[in-house]
């Protein structure tokens, strides 16, 4: 159970996501009366988004951990069978192996281990991979800690410390030594003697406290912001709405006969900086396939050679993060970490090398272009806010200078973020971890492994299998390769196309609700 404190500052954050979502539904009440469509599109969105607000936790560890004990410890009042609180909390269960594909994202992550066995090499892989997944703020629940010989208490906790502690973003503030079945749910008093030495209740204040105050407020505040940026995009229309009421008729047709013309052409410029994204895309989609493709093949070709340079490691001085399994099996994971630490440094060099360039030259041909076109856009919508309220537009009107900005910087940037995702995308998919769990399902593997077989039949066997799965899904990591770039331009394209479309949307919000009138 949360701490009363705790408690009130979740009833605190509920309390300004309900106001958050009222204000919303008055926003969108005005924005359909004025006709913004994709203003009241965006602010639909956000407020979707605040009334689904959910602090996910993943729960996480090997079956027989305590990985259920410990959620409905941490959830009493809540049925085990859905593991939700308050509509706000989300606990899931998942066991190690069950799942080799990425984790949904989660605020945080409880990694449940007992204190009378240690890590294994996979369990670390899999910490590895979740935290390259995006997942930094990792807790480790070391459970069952009073199994352990009071004698040795202090020696296992000293051991797990110095190696959770270099694996958990707030180092050993984030690790916790309990007994889930008789603490969690509990919260001793300030006098019970179990108040200075049970780690279930500090589990509980610190993972709520982080998931609040770190997570939940973080989020509201940029909710926030989202709300306030639409808000403000809305002043221009109803400033401008508010002139133009005491503007003589005459005047005010002689103004919208001119605006109509000059909105039609700006409508066909925001058609074609639409297209130039599209044609940029669909060059890229293939030059960027037919190279993913090649590195592919390429480096399937390459697994022999990389093999002979490897030698299996020499077994380490202590037993912890070891390889489960047998001398094969063992050794069948090592040159599967090997090959798949050689070929991550293979596609970092392709993409710096061979990527990079490439996105690099079609994103300077179209930036010319496009620049030429938006800032005139920009230009020519000041002139028509001039012309339409007989006054020069401040740029608290007009927000034309900032997106254009905006924009660019977006260009700039995009080859950064398409290089970072398309590494981040490649590592996820071929992490040790993921592999060594689908290699080691074959059928014809898992005989080899079992027998009798040498260093170098194991990592022959392994190779061969390593690069028949690089050629069987040769395709598939092409066209994940694609869509990451095609995913990232299409994004830059509709916010573009957004914001040109907010400013025709205000523009015409201004000009037919007056003609109405006349």
């Amino acid at each position: 159970m949360m701490d009363k404190d705790l408690i009130t500052l979740l009833d605190r954050y509920k309390m300004q996501l309900d106001q958050l979502i009222t204000l919303s539904d008055q926003l969108l009440v005005l924005l359909s009366g004025l006709q913004l469509p994709t203003l009241y599109s965006k602010a639909l969105s956000l407020k979707q988004r605040i009334a689904s607000e959910t602090l996910t936790v993943h729960v996480i560890g090997r079956s027989g951990q305590g990985k259920s004990t410990i959620i409905n410890g941490l959830l009493p009042q809540s049925a085990l069978s859905d593991y939700q609180a308050h509509a706000i909390f989300l606990f899931q269960e998942v066991t190690w192996g069950e799942r080799p594909g990425s984790f949904m994202p989660a605020d945080a992550v409880l990694v449940v281990s007992g204190c009378d066995s240690l890590p294994t090499r996979e369990e670390l892989l899999e910490i590895d991979r979740m935290q390259y997944e995006g997942h930094k703020a990792v807790f480790f629940l070391c459970n069952r800690f009073d199994l352990v010989a009071p004698s040795e208490q202090a020696g296992v906790k000293r051991h797990f410390l110095n190696l959770l502690s270099s694996l958990a973003q707030y180092k050993e503030e984030h690790v916790f030594f309990i007994n889930a079945k008789d603490e969690l749910g509990t919260r001793p008093q300030d006098d019970d003697e179990r108040s200075q030495t049970a780690g279930a209740p500090l589990l509980e204040d610190t993972l709520y406290a982080f998931l609040i105050k770190q997570c939940g407020w973080a989020r509201f505040i940029q909710y926030v912001a989202e709300f306030m940026s639409i808000g403000q995009s809305v002043l221009p229309v109803l400033s401008a709405q508010e002139q133009l009421q005491d503007t003589q008729q005459q005047e005010l047709q002689t103004r919208y006969l001119e605006t109509e013309k000059q909105l039609e052409r700006l409508e066909k410029m925001r058609q074609h900086v639409s297209t130039l994204f599209t044609l940029m895309q669909n060059a890229l989609r293939e030059k960027v396939g037919m190279a993913a493709t090649n590195f592919f093949l390429e480096s399937a070709d390459t697994i022999e050679d990389r093999l002979q340079t490897y030698s299996s490691a020499q077994p380490p001085a202590s037993a912890w993060g070891l390889f489960a399994g047998n001398v094969q099996e063992k050794l069948a994971k090592e040159t599967i970490t090997f090959l798949t630490a050689e070929s991550l440094q293979q596609f970092q060099a392709w993409v710096q090398l061979v990527l990079q360039p490439l996105l690099q030259e079609r994103l300077q041909k179209l930036e010319p272009e496009l620049d030429a076109y938006t800032r005139q856009f920009a230009l020519d919508v000041e002139r028509i806010w001039a012309a339409l309220v007989g006054e020069e537009i401040s740029t608290e009107k007009s927000s034309g200078t900032l997106w254009t900005a905006g924009i660019h910087k977006a260009i700039q940037n995009a080859t950064t973020r398409i290089t970072d995702n398309t590494c981040n995308d490649f590592y996820l998919h071929w992490h040790p971890a993921i592999l060594i769990t689908h290699l080691l399902r074959e059928e014809q593997f898992r005989v080899l492994i079992t027998s009798e077989a040498g260093e170098e039949e194991i990592k022959g066997a392994v190779g061969q299998q390593y690069r028949r799965e690089l050629l069987r899904s040769d395709q598939q990591h092409s066209d994940s390769i694609v869509e990451i770039v095609a995913n990232e331009l299409q994004h830059i394209q509709q916010e573009v196309d957004a914001a040109l479309r907010i400013e025709l949307e205000m523009l015409h919000a201004v000009v037919l609700p007056q003609k109405t009138s006349q």
